[in-house]
């Protein structure tokens, strides 16, 4: 299995998820969820075709577990969240 490079990372607490879900429903999802109460991390993995998904976890998971394990977000999420980055988003 391939290591994963992780090249950004957001960690969002109750507070922000609480803000994304009011303009994304996928977060207003995981913010009732009990495991992701005290907020959610959310990290970039870049490919070696030059493209990048994005992969979600509870905050206090390492960053290495959640690019192995976490939930991959839709590409709206990707973008919404990840503008910046270049690269096309894998499904």
């Amino acid at each position: 299995m391939l290591q994963k490079e992780i090249t950004a990372e957001l960690v969002l607490d109750a507070e922000g998820l609480a803000l994304w879900a009011k303009h994304h429903s996928m977060a207003l999802w995981y913010s009732r969820q009990p495991q992701f109460a005290k907020g959610i991390r959310i990290v970039v993995c870049m490919g070696q075709a030059k493209d990048w998904a994005a992969y979600m976890g509870p905050h206090d998971m390492e960053a290495g577990e959640i690019a192995r394990s976490g939930d991959k977000l839709g590409a709206f999420a990707a973008h919404y969240l990840f503008p910046f980055i270049e690269g096309h988003y894998r499904r």
